[in-house]
């Protein structure tokens, strides 16, 4: 459960959704949200993925636990979603450039560690922090990093150097 207030949010799941499908995924905040984005690195170039309720030309037919999302809200409202925990091991591919991925987790963790295990190469992090309305970020060996863990339901930014992947432990 999360209380969204209106406006951007960025958010992911950490649990996977009994059903992805938008908008079932999205069941109780129906009619105070009208737009979901993600960015989709899987082509070259990257390109936003769009889901609007009753727009036939929505591309985004799903939320899942492996991206994180803009979800604009018109107004207020509490996030439930029916689902399970993640495994015991989740790997997320990244490609070079920025990724927009899920945090499939329970647990908050420490961002130095999880990242260390990253194979290929990034050199920064980042996350919106909804309730200080700013980005929150880490760069390998920066002491003024302001994103110290990552915590259930966080919308990931990665920029990757080179393709690789990301595992994360729960």
């Amino acid at each position: 459960e999360r209380t969204l207030a209106a406006g951007w949010q960025a958010l992911s799941l950490p649990l996977i959704p009994a059903n992805p499908a938008l908008p079932a995924v999205l069941d109780s905040i129906a009619g105070s949200y009208d737009s979901v984005l993600w960015y989709d690195n899987s082509v070259q170039p990257g390109r936003w993925r769009r889901f609007a309720p009753g727009d036939a030309s929505s591309d985004l037919p799903a939320l899942h636990q492996l991206i994180g999302v803009w979800l604009h809200m018109t107004g207020p409202a509490t996030l439930t979603v029916a689902g399970v925990a993640p495994p015991p091991v989740t790997v997320i591919p990244l490609q070079p450039g920025w990724n927009q991925i899920g945090y499939p987790s329970t647990l908050t963790q420490d961002v130095a560690a999880l990242l260390s295990a990253l194979t290929g190469g990034y050199d920064q992090a980042r996350v919106w922090d909804n309730d200080l309305g700013r980005w929150l970020y880490f760069a390998p060996g920066d002491g003024a990093s302001t994103l110290t863990h990552f915590r259930p339901g966080d919308a990931i930014w990665i920029h990757a150097t080179r393709a690789g992947q990301v595992t994360i432990v729960n």
